[in-house]
């Protein structure tokens, strides 16, 4: 166990003790040495704990404590141990800024901790805020224990007219607005719908029913974004038992959230692969079927005397070409298929980077000029030949390009690829005019199944695909977009060379 967890196991302070906005603690051997500090005390002296640790503390303490220390051949633990007062005005100063903080502290015996070394235990409070969070209501076993280890952190008080009273650290940080801010604001002023405000009356109503509320699903509205939480809800009450007031303790629950939808994307990318691989199988039979009509349609060319040798020229050009398609169409469908097995790494070979540009803007050419736009090239003749897998950049480049067609305006559209190198990396750029990314959009483009397209137009799969191909050549994509003035997407793709063969 860690010294921490030992002071907090064997000292068993309340949990007023450790409240965030309340309190600091440190810990001292027989020798004034520090053996521990918490966060507060480590932020208060503007150093890390770790620094802190081992050095004494009169290092912290203002210069005529000291003096006084020194003058009556005192310890500083046996001057708190001979006040009357448990209670201690005593002025910390940080040894960098020379900033002066006055605590209020009250010590305990380290008799109990005297397997750790600790020969005294000291807590600190903010004189200024010894009435921050009177009330702090004592929530049932369950709930005390989650707001002890953490689950629980954003803590505030609020009066009968829901006002807001107080608000711990977490909160501000949170939701980026000072106490002062807040203070005196309706709670619902931060609610994100109407529908919490409404969960949050019917706990409030509850609570006065001599019940604790728990897990009520509230979404606070911070700034431009919703913070999804848990909040557990608690009478406050006077000495007769009047209701003064509320707390409220929130759980961020945003990064479970997230959690959830990733499993979620996870299993429909499952159902995907085994869907892609049952549409692979069925073309490659169709493939296989093409390929056997066409050898067959070659031979009844070749005996037939009475096609002219123009004619049988015209007609070898154009099979040629089907087969180099069934080829390229034969590749995408064998990466299909070890694809959705999750066992395909790149084929690496020597090949042209242009040469993959130039089969993109033939394989999009039509679908592009039907929308009544251009798409031109500016291919650099300083690229070399590059060791990597063709088919995975083209397939990246087909989806971008793809998506740029799609945000082309209705006329006038341009879609620009252009290919140069930088250093150790050739690069790919893909422009558009068209509509562009919104700000709140780009951070998402990348995730599976996010798309802005209405349905039937889009599965949200082209980017993420793109971007697993390019990284699975150790490349990047990096996106640059204004609203209505366009996109660039830049592919960097690293000049690799061919790895040596061990003999």
């Amino acid at each position: 166990m860690v010294f921490t967890e030992r002071v907090m196991e064997e000292a068993k302070p309340s949990k007023k003790d450790f409240e965030i906005d309340k309190s600091l603690v440190f810990a001292l051997n027989e020798d004034d040495v520090i053996l521990y500090v918490d966060s507060e005390f480590s932020r208060l002296c503007e150093e890390r704990a770790e620094d802190i640790v081992g050095q004494k503390i009169t290092e912290y303490l203002h210069h005529y404590l000291v003096g006084n220390l020194i003058k009556q051949e005192m310890s500083f633990i046996q001057f708190m141990k001979e006040q009357k007062d448990n209670h201690i005005r005593i002025d910390i100063v940080t040894r960098r800024s020379k900033n002066r903080k006055t605590l209020s502290c009250e010590y305990r015996d380290g008799g109990f901790l005297e397997k750790t070394g600790v020969a005294l235990l000291v807590i600190g409070h903010d004189p200024e805020k010894e009435k921050l969070l009177e009330e702090l209501i004592e929530f049932e076993q369950e709930s005390s224990k989650q707001i002890v280890s953490g689950s629980f952190d954003m803590v505030l008080t609020i009066d009968n007219n829901l006002k807001i009273q107080n608000v711990n650290r977490c909160f501000e940080s949170k939701t980026k607005q000072n106490s002062y801010e807040l203070e005196g604001r309706n709670i619902n002023e931060l609610l994100a719908r109407e529908r919490d405000q409404k969960s949050l009356s019917q706990a409030i109503e509850q609570t006065s029913a001599l019940q604790n509320a728990y897990n009520i699903k509230l979404e606070l509205k911070v700034a431009d974004r919703i913070i999804p939480t848990l909040a557990n809800i608690q009478a406050l009450r006077d000495r007769y038992n009047n209701d003064i007031g509320y707390a409220l303790v929130f759980r961020d629950i945003e990064n479970e959230l997230q959690m959830n939808s990733t499993l979620q994307q996870i299993e429909r990318m499952q159902a995907l692969g085994e869907l892609a691989a049952g549409i692979a199988h069925q073309i490659k039979n169709y493939i296989s079927g093409i390929q056997n009509g066409i050898s067959l349609l070659e031979i009844n060319i070749r005996s037939r005397v009475t096609v002219d040798k123009e004619a049988r020229e015209k007609i070898s050009t154009f099979i040629k070409e089907i087969k180099n398609r069934l080829q390229r169409l034969n590749a995408l469908t064998r990466h299909l298929l070890d694809y959705s097995r999750n066992q395909q790494a790149p084929v690496f070979s020597y090949g042209f980077v242009n040469d993959v540009v130039l089969q993109v803007v033939e394989l999009v050419g039509d679908a592009v000029k039907s929308k009544m736009a251009s798409i031109d090239v500016e291919l650099a003749d300083d690229i070399p030949p590059l060791y990597f897998s063709p088919l995975h950049l083209e397939q990246a480049i087909l989806n971008i390009v793809n998506n740029a067609r799609d945000a082309l305006p209705e006329r006038g559209g341009q879609i620009l690829i252009k290919t140069y190198r930088t250093k150790n990396f050739i690069c790919i750029d893909i422009e558009d005019n068209g509509h562009g990314i919104s700000e709140d959009i780009k951070p998402h483009i990348f995730e599976a199944f996010k798309t802005t397209k209405p349905p039937g137009k889009g599965t949200g799969l082209g980017l993420a695909v793109a971007l697993q191909m390019v990284s699975s050549l150790g490349g990047t994509i990096e996106v640059e977009s204004e609203r209505e003035s366009g996109t660039t997407f830049s592919i960097k793709i690293p000049i690799k060379k061919k790895p040596e063969i061990i003999q």
